[in-house]
């Protein structure tokens, strides 16, 4: 997805009558950036899902689908002012932004996504574990998130008992309005 996203970002540049310079060069770097973002979303919440190939597609779009829309968007349309700028550095950088996101979530949605139904893996298929040496492999309590649980509970806690404030008066006298329970003496600024 990503090298479709700086291709076709690379060639709407061509397209739109301009060279591939020094600036496109720059913005190309940025691009790669840019257009990660939807499709490691999407992956991730694949890869921590539960299920079939379909159930697990279905859940990163249930789950994360909607943000990533709304990330794109967002991106999208924060390269829109930038066309109104008389400089050719900044129209040239929003345009990439533009077509970028557009073209991200458009290759996240339409080749990750059928990618990772056909291809995408299955239980503990592509684990790290395997290729590691023994004493690196991570333990099963981390391999299967599933299993870990904790508890945490807190037995003989004292009940918080009732804060008397004192105040200082405005006319520049002390007076005490109680204790806190401990016998310790409570200030609060007026």
């Amino acid at each position: 997805t990503i090298l479709s996203t700086v291709m076709s970002s690379l060639a709407c540049v061509l397209a739109a009558g301009n060279a591939i310079g020094p600036q496109e060069a720059v913005f190309t770097v940025l691009t790669i950036g840019l257009s990660i973002d939807y499709a490691v979303h999407l992956s991730h919440f694949y890869i921590h899902a539960d299920g079939t190939r379909y159930e697990r597609v279905e859940e990163s779009v249930t789950k994360v689908g909607v943000s990533v829309i709304g990330g794109a968007i967002t991106t999208a349309c924060a390269g829109i002012p930038l066309f109104a700028d008389i400089l050719a550095f900044f129209f040239k950088f929003g345009f990439f932004i533009l077509f970028t996101s557009l073209w991200a979530i458009f290759y996240s949605f339409s080749l990750l996504l059928p990618l990772l139904l056909v291809l995408g893996p299955e239980g503990e298929q592509g684990s790290i574990n395997r290729f590691l040496p023994k004493p690196f492999r991570l333990r099963e309590s981390v391999v299967d998130r599933h299993s870990v649980s904790a508890t945490v509970e807190i037995k003989d806690a004292p009940e918080p008992g009732p804060v008397n404030v004192q105040r200082e008066p405005t006319n520049g006298t002390h007076a005490t309005e109680g204790t806190n329970g401990t016998g310790a003496h409570a200030h609060a600024e007026p």
